[in-house]
């Protein structure tokens, strides 16, 4: 789905000859142009915000910030990736976000911390809070890579949370899994904090 959709939007980008620093069309607008759904859309767009291709201002809109003639490794990296199972994926992110909640306790200001706790009750749907909150560790781990892998493995990983929190009360468990790490996390209780987040991703591969 990713391949075709970044094959489109390449394409799409090309014709209309847009450059860097360009705005881009609503996701309306463009949907209706590819004849695609406004939801893989905005998924596909997610993996081109990761790696800095599109760039989202506060009030919405994007913008190209990088040529994707030059973004060939971006595309060749979601086109391996495509094969890879769910479950491949999910250990990847728990050795990840196992390193990103230690790094915070061990290097987040107590102001960062305010932030991912505010970041709880950010997004108009679970799957927009779980981004926001998952990112917000990821920023204050002051680890740059570890920031970018979150975005790109949380965008590969969409359409099966999306299904996850889908399930009959799985929303309500996430949010209260989310509350028990943060708690963890702001009495910088490593060891807690390290199991709160094995928790969380047991429950996530289990509503899978």
């Amino acid at each position: 789905m990713y391949k075709d959709v970044l094959a489109q939007l390449e394409s799409y980008i090309e014709s209309n000859d847009l450059k860097v620093g360009d705005s881009l069309p609503t996701e309306r607008v463009m949907a209706e142009q590819l004849g695609i759904s406004r939801g893989t859309l905005r998924e596909a767009f997610r993996i081109l915000e990761a790696n800095g291709v599109v760039r989202v201002t506060p009030g919405g809109g994007r913008f190209l910030e990088r040529d994707l003639a030059h973004s060939n490794l971006i595309i060749d990296m979601v086109h391996e990736l495509n094969p890879i199972d769910a479950t491949d994926l999910m250990e990847l992110r728990e050795i990840l976000e196992l390193k990103i909640v230690e790094l915070v306790i061990e290097k987040a200001t107590d102001e960062e911390l305010r932030e991912i706790e505010l970041s709880l009750s950010r997004g108009n749907n679970p799957l927009e809070i779980d981004n926001t909150f998952h990112l917000a560790l990821a920023k204050a781990s002051h680890n740059t890579a570890f920031y970018s892998f979150m975005k790109f493995n949380l965008s590969l990983l969409a359409e099966i949370r999306m299904y996850s929190l889908s399930k009959e009360d799985r929303a309500k468990k996430m949010s209260v899994e989310h509350d028990e790490l943060m708690q963890a996390i702001k009495m910088r209780d490593t060891e807690n904090a390290k199991a709160k987040i094995i928790k969380h991703l047991e429950a996530v591969k289990l509503s899978i």
